[in-house]
Parts: C-alpha cells; sequence; structure tokens
C-alpha cells in the first residue's frame, strides 16, 4: 500500500500536449500512476512524492497550455507499475475548453523545409504544439474520433508517433504525413500558386478556418481586378507578408506588435504606416494603417517560399456574405471571382474567420475574435447556463456554463440568410458539444433583430426565461464589467 494523490485539472488541457507532458514529468520525477482525459478536464493518479510535479506545473507547464483550476483528493492503495497513459473517458460534467487553433510552430517549420524529412513540404504538417484545433473538432473529448481528420486513416510511421508518449506527435489529434494525411487539389499546386499569382490572377485558397482570396498585392492591376470581382469598393484588404522585415519596410511596429505578429495565434494586426508603395491607397483607401499577418499555416509557409512578395489574404466571399469553406461552394459562388483554385480535402467543422487586433500602449484589443485567439474562454461567475445570441451587426454569441463563459469565434453581420443559418448551426453544434441545454437566454432589446426573433422563439419553444437587454447598456457593460464608470448616449 503507498500513498497517493488524485490531481483533476481544468484549463485548456486537451489537444495541448497536456497528457504527454505529465507522462514525461512523472516518469523523470519516478512516480506511478495515471493520465486521463476526460469530458471535464484531466485527471491524474500519482503515487510517491508528488511535489516535485506540482513545482513544474506551476513553473513549466506545456506552453499551450492554460490551467483554471486544480483540485487534488488524497488516495491511499496499490501504486501501478511505472506511468501510463489511459484512453479518453466521457465521464463528468462539460468543464473542457476548446483550444484556437495554432499557427506552425519552429520544429515543424524546420521539418517542413528539410529535404530529409519524410514530411518534407507537406502541407499538414502539425505536431501536439501546432495546428488546426476549433476548426476540426465536432465533439468533445478532443480525440481524431471526434475530429474531421476521422476520414485519414494513420499509416504505420505516424500511428508509432502518435502511441510513443516520448513523440512530439503523441495524440496529435491533426497528426498527418504525405502517405495518409489530406492531399491538395491539383497535385502540381505548387506550380499553379506561383504561376498565378505572378501572372495577376485571383487565387482562391482553401486555408484552416475557410476560403481567401489571393493575389499578388504590389500588382495594381491584380488589386482593382480583386475589388471589382468581389464588390468590395473602398473597405481595406488584409495582407499576408513573407516576413517582419518586409512589414517593417512599410509599417512602423513596436516591441508588443511584433511579439503579437509572431505569436502562435498568428492574427492579422491593424499597423500605422511609415512609408507608401504604390498600391497601398487600393489596398487601404484613405487609411494610414495596415491589416498584416503573418504565414500562419504550413500551406502558406510553402506559398510564400515560391513568392517573397506581400499578397492580398482576403476572404472568399461576395459581399455581405459569410466566408465560403467548403469546395463545392467554393467552385459554385467564386467561379466569376477567383482565376484559379486551391482546394484540399480536409473538412473545416467550424468556419473561421482570421482575428483582427491591434495594440494600444502595450495593451491588445481584439477587434475581431477569430482564427488563434477564438474560442476565447474566461473564468465567470454563474451557476446556470446561458446562451447569449449577440446582435445582428458584427454577430457573435456566447455560453456561460460551469464557471466559464466562451465567446464563440466571429460570424458576421446577419442581413444574409447564409449567415443567420450558421448562427443558428454554430449555436446547435456549441451545444451537443458541451451536451447543454440552457437554463436562461439573452437577447438584444430590438424588435426586428434576427438574433433576436431566433431567441424569443427559442425560448417560447423550449420554456426557457428571457431577458432582453438594451443594445447600448450592454456594449456599456462589456466595456466596464471592470471597476470604471461609463457613459451611453
Amino acid at each position: 500500500m503507498m500513498k497517493g494523490v488524485a490531481i483533476h485539472i481544468t484549463g485548456i488541457v486537451q489537444g495541448v500536449g497536456f497528457r504527454p507532458w505529465v507522462w514525461k514529468t512523472a516518469t523523470r520525477l519516478g512516480l506511478a500512476g495515471t493520465v486521463q482525459n476526460n469530458f471535464d478536464g484531466v485527471r491524474i493518479e500519482l503515487y510517491g512524492d508528488a511535489l516535485g510535479f506540482f513545482q513544474a506545473l506551476e513553473n513549466d507547464p506545456p506552453p499551450l497550455s492554460r490551467v483554471d483550476s486544480v483540485a487534488t483528493i488524497e488516495l491511499t492503495g496499490q501504486a501501478p507499475a511505472g506511468f501510463r497513459i489511459l484512453e479518453s473517458d466521457r465521464a463528468g460534467e462539460p468543464l473542457q475548453r476548446i483550444s484556437p487553433d495554432i499557427g506552425i510552430c519552429a520544429d515543424c517549420r524546420k521539418e517542413l523545409f528539410d529535404p530529409a524529412d519524410r514530411r518534407h513540404r507537406h502541407p499538414f504538417i502539425n505536431c501536439v504544439n501546432c495546428g488546426p484545433r476549433f476548426t476540426i473538432i465536432e465533439g468533445l473529448p478532443y480525440d481524431r474520433p471526434n475530429t474531421s481528420m476521422r476520414a485519414f486513416a494513420m499509416c504505420d510511421a505516424c500511428r508509432a508517433e502518435y502511441a510513443n508518449p516520448a513523440d512530439r506527435r503523441h495524440h496529435a489529434q491533426p497528426i498527418a504525413c504525405p502517405q495518409c494525411g489530406p492531399r491538395v487539389e491539383p497535385a502540381d499546386w505548387e506550380t499553379l500558386w506561383l504561376e498565378a499569382i505572378t501572372a495577376g490572377e485571383i487565387v482562391a485558397v482553401k486555408g484552416v478556418g475557410g476560403f481567401h482570396l489571393a493575389c499578388d498585392a504590389l500588382n495594381a492591376t491584380a488589386v482593382s481586378k480583386l475589388r471589382k470581382r468581389k464588390g468590395r469598393a473602398s473597405k481595406p484588404f488584409a495582407l499576408m507578408v513573407p516576413n517582419l522585415d518586409w512589414a517593417r519596410s512599410v509599417c512602423h511596429i513596436s516591441g508588443a506588435e511584433e511579439k503579437l505578429l509572431l505569436s502562435r495565434e498568428r492574427p492579422i494586426v491593424l499597423l500605422k504606416t511609415r512609408s507608401r508603395f504604390p498600391t497601398a491607397e487600393n489596398i487601404a483607401p484613405g487609411l494610414n494603417t495596415l491589416g498584416i499577418m503573418l504565414p500562419y499555416s504550413p500551406m502558406h509557409e510553402i506559398m510564400f517560399d515560391l513568392f517573397s512578395g506581400p499578397v492580398v489574404m482576403t476572404s472568399a466571399n461576395h459581399y455581405s456574405e459569410p466566408m465560403i469553406h467548403e469546395n463545392d461552394a467554393a467552385r459554385e459562388k467564386l467561379g466569376s471571382v477567383a482565376d484559379e483554385f486551391i482546394l484540399h480535402d480536409r473538412a473545416i467543422a467550424n468556419r473561421c474567420e482570421d482575428a483582427v487586433c491591434a495594440v494600444f500602449g502595450d495593451q491588445t484589443r481584439v477587434f475581431r475574435p477569430g482564427r488563434g485567439v477564438a474560442p476565447v474562454s474566461m473564468p465567470i461567475e454563474v451557476e446556470q447556463s446561458v446562451l447569449a445570441f449577440g446582435a445582428d451587426m458584427k454577430n457573435s454569441f456566447a455560453l456561460a456554463h460551469h464557471g466559464q463563459v466562451t465567446l464563440h469565434p466571429y460570424i458576421g453581420d446577419l442581413a444574409h440568410p447564409e449567415a443567420e443559418e450558421i448562427l443558428v448551426r454554430s449555436i446547435a453544434r456549441q451545444l451537443d458539444v458541451f451536451h447543454l441545454k440552457p437554463d436562461l437566454i439573452v437577447c438584444d432589446h430590438h424588435p426586428d433583430y434576427f438574433s433576436s426573433q431566433l431567441a424569443r422563439t427559442r425560448a417560447a419553444r423550449d420554456g426557457i426565461p428571457l431577458i432582453e437587454t438594451q443594445h447600448h447598456h450592454a456594449h456599456l457593460v462589456g466595456a466596464c464589467y471592470r471597476e470604471a464608470i461609463g457613459f451611453a448616449f
């Protein structure tokens, strides 16, 4: 018989290499026991002196994790031989957080361009420290059968990496290689990309969270053609640039802004311009700022290895319509916009626009919660499960339950029927993922908003109490929820 401790950890602890980290730490410290993913987090049993484990958890946790709570119970029993990682269990309450998508890590980027590596120039390379998360997840716990990657059977080499706790790809759910992973269409897509972009053509590219429309940002004819075809008369385009040096050549970049550009989230960052370039006025008409992001996926890295200039990278949609994320819809709706298409066969379970951020002083402000940033989960004092539908312009919704609130990624304006359908489907999926029925529904007081009508209908149908809040009051509360005074006019 031996004394031990059972540990229950909640937070962002799935899909971020948490179990392999626990295995390595426990093995290094000579501890016996088990670790297991549950619906409500991670459960660990340790036998031996666990002080060193708790010190490591506090000082050197997995880099992509976020620990929200740690609960412990003393154990007395027969210690198992060694330390094992158990299969996931769906037991428990739905406390799990869904991790946002993570930009390519330095290790995967190095392998991507290593001719001797078996994943050389594989556009879907990833490991436990990077790759898609929210955009492929369909259910919890975050295991491969609950993602769109279940369509791809792992080859023997990938399966061996996936099963090895000492490997960087242990239980990396999107693990793939050229032999068993998703494929890009056409097969010669690298040649197509280089020829099309240098010829001034518009290319529809399927990315992580949806399709982008891309063109050479320094080709005035191409930029004008994209504006005309997309029906975007004056709103600024975002740029994806090859490296930080190019961004510095046209924009002022502070230390905090550089850190944000290079972060694992890789958002679009709004930067003040320092010099104009020939197409600047057509990219951001009348503005002294540019929205710039760096490559965040392995496919982008390959694209900029071939073409070293800045590229307009804007959401693939027609004016006021949602971002397109399915291959058939792209071919159907973008035939009059794009000259060429680069597709792949990994399904996007949850479409997700690029996040838009800016830095004020040393504080980051999120203007559009999207890929890399959302879904955002934060602790909140709430005993009921609350579903808040959001407004009709720049819609997003929020779900509060079990001491947390999760803000869904940006959906867009609900003036288009497809955006309305996205809101309906996204809410249904979130409730299904967390196995929830709301105790309370909140909506905007506006009588004509689609989001409010949907909320009223659902509340009446399911017998759920409804709170309607005045629009500008909600803005004020959102801005001043800490110790502050605000005015709304």
